[in-house]
Formats: structure tokens, sequence, C-alpha cells
């Protein structure tokens, strides 16, 4: 790993606050340890799902993730996109399920191939930024990817990049509200946004993208400081799952249903929770 590598940078500075047996109090170096605190845990399961074996194959997404900087402030959200696709497979790695790379084709295809019974899905890993149109937009090119590559599947959609940072970066946090207090609005919001895409949910109509994606996966992560009481950075994330399908119990059902106690199991195995599942049908 380089020394300008983003994570050499992160373990310096946890190395510096533990040193100093103190935990910073101007809110930009505190932004910076947040974000170390989160990387640390999210690579620490990226490592066990990138091994000795799978190192060669994953070389060039592990370069891009380690790019950035502790603060992340910068335009480019190419390294954090990377570290949400490494994730995601991780996630499913700590549940005992391998996601497979699809073969290089002249079209285009999703991230991941993850294998239910006899079928074969696609996973596309999104993480989109803010603006009316991202979610769309992002699901539109998933659609795409699944369509082009000639499978049906699911989006994961990080949408940390969606939220007002504020809601996600809590500086003076109180203890007693949970930590989606501030977010489960606007997490909502984006969750529908996605979802209204398949299945319009006020005129109970089916959409044609539900013919490509069946399961969406929507997450954010965060941290918070607390204003009293010990303060270092308290680590969450939101996850829900939806299933999209046409009639309960049929296949795609199941399948849905063995993908989301897959993922939540890999979550339990890392120390996280899906804290909302939905299931819609007409």
């Amino acid at each position: 790993m380089p020394q300008s590598s983003r994570l050499r940078r992160e373990v310096r500075l946890l190395e510096g606050i533990a040193n100093g047996r103190a935990f910073p109090a101007d809110q930009k170096t505190r932004l910076a340890v947040g974000n170390a605190a989160r990387d640390a845990h999210e690579f620490e399961a990226i490592g066990k799902l990138v091994g000795r074996q799978r190192a060669l194959e994953l070389a060039a997404d592990l370069q891009q993730a380690l790019d950035g900087t502790p603060e992340r402030l910068e335009k480019s959200r190419t390294p954090y996109r990377f570290q949400s696709q490494l994730w995601i497979s991780s996630v499913f790695h700590s549940a005992g399920v391998a996601l497979k790379r699809p073969k290089t084709t002249a079209t285009k295809s999703p991230d991941f191939l993850i294998d239910i019974g006899a079928t074969t899905y696609g996973l596309e890993v999104k993480r989109p930024l803010r603006g009316d149109t991202a979610i769309r937009r992002a699901v539109r090119d998933a659609v795409h990817q699944l369509r082009e590559y000639g499978v049906i599947g699911g989006v994961a959609l990080d949408v940390s990049d969606c939220l007002p940072q504020t809601m996600l970066q809590q500086y003076r946090a109180d203890r007693n509200e949970p930590p989606y207090a501030l977010t489960d609005a606007d997490f909502q919001k984006l969750y529908r946004g996605a979802g209204d895409l398949l299945i319009d949910s006020e005129r109970r109509k089916i959409l044609p993208y539900i013919n490509s994606i069946f399961f969406l996966i929507v997450y954010a992560t965060g941290w918070r400081w607390f204003n009293k009481g010990p303060s270092g950075p308290e680590l969450f994330a939101f996850h829900q799952f939806g299933t999209f399908v046409t009639t309960k119990g049929n296949l795609a059902y199941w399948h849905a249903d063995a993908i989301r106690k897959t993922y939540e199991r890999g979550l339990k195995k890392i120390g996280l929770f899906v804290t909302r599942e939905s299931y819609e049908q007409i």
C-alpha cells in the first residue's frame, strides 16, 4: 500500500490520537477522524474479502478505492464508488456467498453475479450524488447494464453522498436520540424515489424497470460525536432491502428473500443490521 494512500494517512492519524490519548476538539480534524474510523471498519471487512486468492483479481479496484482523502471533500467521488462496490461484495462474502465478476464482453455488464439455486442474477452497485435526477439516472444505468448482459437482478444504492452531510456527520449528537432521528425522512424519500421507478406506489402500477430489477438495497453510512460522555465517534448505518414482484410466492419473490437473508447475515457478521425491510407487489 503506497504511503500516500488514504488508508496510510488515516492510520497515521489514528495512531497519533492513540499516542496522544485524546480526541481532537476542532470540527475539521473530527471530520477526518470520523471518516478514518468508518474506513477502518469497512476495509477490515474488505480485507477479509480480498485475501491472497483474490488480490490480483481485485487489485485495480483496490487501487482506485485507496485514493481520496480522509476529509472526503474533493469533487471526485471515484474512490468512494469503488469502496462501495468492494463493501457490498464483502458483506456477501461475510455471509459465505461469493459474488462473481461477469466475464469480459463487448457489452456493458453489472458489477457482480450471484447464483441462487440454478439461476444467476446480476447486482449493480451505484453511489449517486445529490440531485433530483441522481437516483433515477443510477437506476436507469443499472437497468441498461443488466439488460445488455442478459440477466435480471438488483441494484445496491449507496446514498451516502445524496443525503445532507450534516445528517451523516454529526458533531454534537444527543446520546438519547437514535442516529436515524435526523435522517429518517430524507432516507425514506431516497428509497421511495428508487422504488417508484419499479412500482408506482400511488397508482399501484407496474413500471417497465421491474422486468429487469426485482430487489433493491439502499443504504447510507455515517458517524456522530456526542455532546456529553465519551468523545470518540460512534459509527452508524441505515440499510433497507426492498422486494418488488408481481406475485407473492413466485420465483423472484423467494429468490429475493434468499438474497435478503444472505445480506442480513453478512451485515450481522460485520456487526450491522438491516434497519428496514419492505415488500411490494401489485
